[in-house]
């Protein structure tokens, strides 16, 4: 009933916490195990459940979420939780292994929601919330959890990246990048926030050739557009746009005008 899966963050930070167990999670109900077969399907976990029960007896544990085993959050993020249906007993634990500490996702978590007893010919749905800072650092953070339930052991592996849930640009060579014609007028970035932001032109006053239509927003899902004056020098022309949420999680975007095509 053991799963085991093999985890590696990004690569731009792979520490040996990611080399853990696997599988997922859901919230606190009691109910009669066999008599509830059916409303376990509607979860999608009828099949595992069958072939769980034949091989151990009754014995069954899955993490529902994240439904992969490994979740990525955003810099501007400050909760998720994870779920999880169980048959037995079960015990939770937060795994950092030999991580520097700038590297460490460290939550706050309820002490009553590290561990539980499930009565017989029982099982329970749990939802575990917790909550984290917002990562302002320059370099990805990362949590572990072991979930123990008969002698076996679950886990999840939750990194939050040091910047926005950004759609447009895509992140290519570690940075977002918007590239333009020297006829180029207008642009945009898209991108999710979960709370409030600003978008800004970093140093205005040395490149008042761009400018943001909706300089500030609400959290949910964004397109801004971007205005751009003809670039009619023989040089191409870069800024640097400053993307911050209101708890001062910030990434740059960074835009490139190319420089004029000269005439023959």
């Amino acid at each position: 009933m053991k799963h085991l899966a093999s985890f590696s963050l990004f690569n731009e930070v792979i520490p040996a916490i990611l080399r853990i167990f696997t599988r997922e999670s859901l919230k606190t109900t009691n109910m009669k195990k066999k008599g509830n077969l059916i409303a376990l399907c509607t979860l999608g976990l009828c099949m595992t459940l069958t072939s769980c029960f034949e091989n151990t007896g009754d014995h069954y544990t899955e993490i529902l979420y994240p439904s992969t085993g490994r979740k990525t959050l955003y810099a501007d993020q400050t909760e998720d939780s994870l779920n999880f249906v169980t048959f037995d007993d079960w015990k939770l634990d937060t795994l950092y292994s030999n991580m520097p500490n700038n590297q460490k996702l460290m939550l706050t978590l309820n002490p009553a929601d590290l561990s539980g007893t499930v009565e017989a010919n029982h099982y329970v749905r749990k939802s575990i919330s917790f909550q984290f800072t917002p990562n302002t650092t320059d370099t990805i953070r990362a949590v572990a959890f072991k979930l123990s339930a008969y002698n076996t052991d679950f886990g999840a592996v939750y990194e939050q990246v040091h910047f926005h849930d950004i759609d447009r640009p895509a992140r290519r060579n570690y940075e977002f990048l918007l590239t333009d014609t020297a006829e180029a007028e207008v642009d945009s970035i898209a991108f999710k926030a979960h709370t409030d932001w600003t978008l800004k032109v970093k140093d205005e006053e040395q490149n008042r050739w761009i400018s943001v239509a909706t300089p500030s927003g609400k959290k949910g899902s964004n397109t801004v557009r971007l205005y751009l004056e003809k670039n009619t020098g023989n040089a191409s022309r870069s800024a640097t746009l400053l993307l911050t949420s209101s708890n001062n999680a910030t990434t740059e975007i960074k835009l490139i005008q190319e420089k004029a095509v000269a005439k023959p």
